[in-house]
């Protein structure tokens, strides 16, 4: 005996599997996010770095000082 299969749905219209409509709200989800990035980068990212990279001599001289401080102080 044939097992008869029938497709249900209307015809003409293309059945969409779960993988591709999870992909689709994915894609939606993130439109626009792109310029997002790139102002997080521009306007948030640069400049904190470049004034980490600015104070890096104070940082070092400060870190270098307050070690030498616990190193020393047993010895005084």
């Amino acid at each position: 005996m044939e097992k008869i299969t029938r497709k249900v749905g209307v015809p003409g219209l293309q059945q969409t599997t779960q993988h591709e409509a999870r992909f689709r709200t994915t894609v939606s989800r993130r439109r626009g996010a792109a310029t997002l990035d790139y102002v997080l980068l521009l306007g948030i990212i640069l400049p904190v770095a470049g004034v980490l990279i600015g104070a890096g001599g104070w940082i070092m001289r400060v870190f270098y000082g307050r070690l030498a401080v616990l190193l020393s102080w047993p010895f005084m």
